[in-house]
């Protein structure tokens, strides 16, 4: 109900809290508490599992490739193509990484320890040096990205904010 658009379809049904989502022209991706990344055709039929991890994780897509942060003290980002092989980490030992985006030539996420403040950062999407674009944030909660810009949300003072990409 109140939908203008039509009936609404189900796709997959989950015991599990999602915690991303993400699209591309074939199927649709999620991450969920069962510490695992799923998919389904845009049209709905089997649940094929992607990749399960050790901590809870959220998922982004490219044309080429699936993405996930590790949300741990030790946490991480990694990539596998979308027809599976082998797991390349893009960069290790981050603190509490979060929501992930990807566009162009890099992965870019929030930290949000809330303890230690958070930070936005980026990576290579072959992996390489990691940057901080923004740090001392209070609990990042979100992030999005353009050709020019990484935005993000704040939970403390509500803010929204955005630094270059570079």
């Amino acid at each position: 109900t109140g939908l203008t658009g039509g009936n609404a379809t189900v796709l997959a049904f989950s015991m599990y809290f999602f915690t991303s989502m993400a699209v591309d022209s074939t199927d649709v991706y999620w991450a969920d508490t069962s510490l695992m990344i799923q998919k389904v055709g845009i049209n709905g039929g089997p649940i094929y599992g992607v990749v399960s991890t050790p901590n809870i994780p959220c998922v982004a897509v490219d044309s080429t490739s699936v993405y996930w942060s590790e949300h741990s003290v030790t946490g991480s980002v990694k990539k596998m193509g979308k027809t599976g092989g082998l797991t390349t980490t893009l960069a290790s030992g981050l603190n509490y990484p979060a929501r992930l985006v990807v566009h162009a030539t890099s992965a870019y996420w929030i930290e949000s320890d809330l303890g230690a403040g958070g930070a936005v950062k980026k990576v290579g999407l072959n992996g390489g040096a990691v940057t901080t674009l923004a740090s001392g944030l209070s609990g990042p909660a979100d992030i999005a990205v353009d050709s020019t810009n990484v935005y993000w949300t704040e939970y403390t003072g509500g803010a929204v904010k955005k630094v270059g990409i570079n």
